[in-house]
């Protein structure tokens, strides 16, 4: 499953921030207007977090991967099927 999500962070004051979940290249949810900053007047997104919760608990033992994550300033769309080579210039220790 891709799992690609927009954010776009209102300007300081004022309710226009983005917030888009595209799942397999389909817009499945969308949020306008919305105020991500407050007042604060510095631009940036300082973190990213990823959690899970579920409410009294998860009914069983639960195991998310995560793989190709990406960070860009447009939408880049899922990667296709056919898995790429791994890099071959990479030192994993």
């Amino acid at each position: 499953v891709c799992i690609e999500t927009r954010v776009k962070l209102n300007d300081a004051g004022q309710s226009n921030g983005i917030f888009e979940i595209y799942i397999n290249d389909r817009l499945e949810a969308s949020k306008q207007n919305m105020d991500w900053v407050g007042a604060w007047d510095d631009y940036a997104i300082n973190a990213i977090m990823f959690g899970s919760y579920w409410n009294g608990g998860s009914p069983a033992t639960q195991e998310r991967y995560m793989d190709a994550l990406v960070v860009s300033k447009t939408r880049i769309g899922c990667i296709s099927q056919v898995r790429p080579k791994p890099p071959t210039d990479v030192d994993v220790n």
